[in-house]
């Protein structure tokens, strides 16, 4: 996220380039790993703003359901920009003197956690004794949190409003076939209905999304924020997504985006394609809208944990890459 701050000290204001990562993800550990084996190194390639600030998000039960990837993925969100926010107020505050050399590395990669993470712990309240948060922090700081109320979206159209189980689509033949085999291998593990064994707590059921990147670019009329998050979804690629299929005779390589569905990248892809769809040649197509894939998992994970569920969501998302997708 690129920001313009203030300082209040120079009378200077200098682009940033913040990235902010869920504590627990592979992406924060990686960072705090090299931050520990490089503490001394000046200027830095990245410096650390804070060393964790713990969000917590308030929203109504009776309309929100975290345990849905496209709800948490908003949470997280929200949470994300929440946080630039803090933290670019505690960059233009004049009392604590941030300077460009600090921001740029000149101090070293942690120092600038040291000076911002007094003032953003001052923002947040203390949670009761016995309140449990899940963290590695052995000081009391993981009991204080920044709470906030979820943003819920509008439903700009019909196709956006909750369906009515009364006014349902039929089936089409595959999806009913799907209903056939679904019940069937949930007959053989003891379950009456294919929600029951979706509430089975050894399960964990995720819909993907799947697109490729084409050969077109992207359209002049799209707004600036779209374009940028299309940009980057088409361009940073994990290597995982890169494969190649057997087509005419010879192999074809194809860049893979795998998204959960109802997730924001899969809801700008989908929006995107929508209001392109006679675009020719693309700039990104649809392989697949809907795949239905079951994790089982062993014993002693903890499906609220969000690092958890994270990590299931990604091998999920490999499992059509590793089975070729039987586009042939």
């Amino acid at each position: 996220m690129l920001q313009i701050v203030l300082l209040p000290k120079e009378n200077i204001s200098i682009p940033v380039k913040l990235r902010v990562f869920v504590k627990a993800s592979l992406e924060a550990k990686a960072l705090n790993e090299y931050f520990s084996r490089n503490i001394d190194q000046s200027p830095a390639p990245f410096v650390m703003l804070s060393r964790g600030l713990h969000m917590i998000v308030a929203y109504d039960m009776a309309v929100l359901d975290p345990s849905d990837a496209g709800v948490a993925d908003r949470f997280r969100k929200q949470a994300k920009t929440r946080a630039v926010k803090l933290v670019k107020e505690a960059i233009e505050n004049p009392a604590l003197g941030v300077s460009s050399a600090l921001l740029r590395g000149h101090m070293g990669a942690c120092q600038p956690a040291s000076v911002l993470d007094p003032f953003l712990h001052a923002r947040c309240v203390s949670l009761p004794a016995d309140y449990e948060v899940a963290s590695s922090s052995d000081s009391d700081d993981h009991k204080k949190c920044y709470i906030f109320e979820a943003r819920q979206k509008k439903l700009s159209s019909p196709q956006l409003a909750p369906t009515n189980p009364s006014q349902e689509k039929p089936l089409t033949p595959l999806m009913k076939g799907l209903d056939v085999q679904l019940n069937s291998f949930c007959a053989t593990n003891g379950k009456r209905s294919y929600e029951e064994f979706m509430q089975s707590s050894s399960y964990f059921p995720v819909t993907l999304y799947i697109t490729a990147v084409g050969d077109g670019s992207l359209a002049g009329d799209i707004s600036d924020k779209a374009r940028e998050r299309l940009e980057s979804i088409l361009t940073k690629i994990p290597k995982e997504q890169q494969t190649s299929i057997e087509c005419g005779g010879g192999l074809v390589p194809l860049k893979l985006r795998v998204f959960v569905a109802n997730s924001e990248d899969a809801k700008a892809v989908g929006d995107y394609i929508k209001d392109h769809a006679s675009v020719v040649p693309a700039a990104v197509v649809v392989l697949c809208r809907e795949v239905f894939i079951t994790l089982r998992c062993e014993g002693g994970l903890d499906m609220k944990d969000s690092s958890v569920a994270d990590r299931l969501r990604k091998q999920v998302s490999y499992l059509p890459i590793m089975a070729n997708l039987c586009l042939v």
